[in-house]
């Protein structure tokens, strides 16, 4: 008698450590998951810091070629300087359960409280480009875009500096990629006069 009670005593015990072992499985799973959709986001940001930041070494001739490689799945599209409506610009779109930003058609600049264009964009206060990201709910979860946009910047004497990114074909038309890497090179720098302002246009080449 008193062994059956052991041994009913010893199967109560393990139901009930497989109870809340599979409870906090049920509990952990979903916050597991969304620390990892968080960090995905997390992850695009810090991408895309690196590669304006690399564009902007190759566009000075500190790099002449360069490559960068994201690590979360998704798609780049590349928007060259001569594209009509939206152009210099590099985003990158990717599906993810978790966001940390609001749902908005709108841009959530990064890092930058100044994000208009030359001539309210200054030589040694503001950077040569801007970083934003938005999302937008799709299905169960949702659609995130980050976006590196290059912008000129003027000087104290009214000139303008800027990087342009440049399709090595010429084709002005919009690249789309999924294979996760860009390469980057430099290209030619020349000076131009645009609305009687004098430019110095630096190129960058991007290869999807």
């Amino acid at each position: 008698m008193k062994g059956q009670t052991e041994v009913v005593g010893y199967i109560l015990v393990f139901l009930l450590a497989t109870i809340i072992v599979s409870s906090a499985f049920l509990w952990g799973m979903p916050l597991l998951t969304k620390r990892k959709d968080m960090k995905k986001i997390e992850d695009v940001r810090n991408f895309m810091r690196e590669l304006a930041t690399k564009i902007e070494d190759v566009s000075k001739g500190s790099l002449t070629k360069e490559s960068e490689e994201v690590n979360v799945p998704g798609t780049f599209y590349f928007y060259p300087y001569n594209h009509t409506g939206l152009n210099n610009t590099i985003i990158f779109s990717f599906y993810t359960n978790a966001i940390d930003i609001p749902l908005t058609d709108e841009w959530i600049y990064i890092d930058t409280s100044n994000i208009r264009d030359e001539p309210y964009a200054v030589i040694g206060i503001d950077e040569p480009y801007v970083l934003a990201c938005r999302a937008e709910k799709q299905g169960s979860g949702f659609n995130v875009e980050c976006m590196a946009k290059f912008r000129g910047l003027i000087n104290k004497n009214g000139e303008v500096y800027k990087i342009v990114l440049v399709d090595p074909s010429g084709d002005s038309g919009i690249k789309k990629s999924t294979y996760g890497k860009i390469n980057i090179k430099s290209g030619n720098s020349y000076e131009t006069t645009i609305n009687s302002r004098t430019y110095f246009l630096s190129e960058v080449l991007i290869y999807l």
